[in-house]
């Protein structure tokens, strides 16, 4: 069965994330267009064990963040036209 879900995380400093996914016995199926988005100078986040699937991107960025600034390990890529990618 599906499941929406939503939630919002307010980092130090005033950083907001917020995650629309849908999830699917227990994986993620997709999660708005973008999987995963790091914006608004994003760095020192950790992105670990995940499966993101399904997304016109996987993990995005935007030109104030990239993922050499962060700590992306042990996620597996399915489906997604493409795993990286910048706005």
């Amino acid at each position: 069965m599906e499941k929406l879900r939503s939630a919002d995380y307010m980092a130090p400093g005033g950083k907001l994330a917020r995650v629309r996914l849908k999830e699917e016995a227990g994986e993620i199926r997709s999660a708005n267009t973008n999987g995963i988005r790091l914006s608004n100078f994003a760095t020192g986040n950790a992105i670990t064990g995940n499966q993101i699937s399904n997304n016109q991107c996987g993990i995005q960025t935007d030109s104030s963040s990239s993922v050499d600034q962060n700590y992306v390990t042990d996620n597996t890529f399915a489906g997604n036209t493409q795993d990286y990618c910048s706005i």
